[in-house]
């Protein structure tokens, strides 16, 4: 068979659309980069999918293992995956030497701002609300204010929430 243009635009019996049609129809399979959500993105766990501006460097708080020089200016973005859509709410883990306002972005999308308190040992931040699409899930983070070490990025359901 040959893959060629037809000269009638109707025609939908050519090998090449035929071809087209039994790959749409094959079952894909499921994505499974990053962490799953709703659960918890742990920044160091991500290191070989983590895209980011600026330098970063490990550095442990309270014993745990985070990703530091996040500073004004820069953003990082870790990978996660979702087997549906859903609406959460988000909560970032870690420190900064002075109050921080990071914006938070899910796939491209700006979804808010949070705000991490200064302090040497680990905490969350204020929470925003979140639309998580299905499939793929890129959450970045971008420091607009301060900076800080990351730990993580907590996605869950609100409380009484049904999957």
């Amino acid at each position: 068979a040959f893959w060629e243009f037809t000269p009638e635009i109707g025609n939908t019996n050519t090998p090449k659309l035929r071809a087209l049609s039994r790959l749409r129809s094959r079952p894909r399979p499921a994505v499974t980069l990053g962490a799953r959500l709703p659960g918890t993105i742990v920044a160091r766990d991500q290191i070989p999918y983590v895209i980011r501006t600026g330098y970063d460097y490990e550095i442990s708080h309270d014993g745990k293992p985070c990703i530091g020089g996040n500073d004004r200016g820069e953003w990082v973005a870790l990978p996660a995956h979702s087997p549906g859509p859903f609406e959460g709410t988000l909560v970032v883990s870690g420190t900064a030497g002075a109050p921080a306002t990071i914006a938070v972005r899910i796939n491209g999308v700006e979804q808010g701002r949070v705000e991490l308190a200064a302090g040497d040992s680990l905490h969350s931040s204020s929470s925003i609300p979140v639309r998580i699409p299905q499939g793929v899930v890129v959450v970045r983070l971008d420091a607009l204010q301060g900076g800080f070490d990351l730990r993580s990025v907590t996605i869950g359901r609100p409380a009484g929430a049904h999957p």
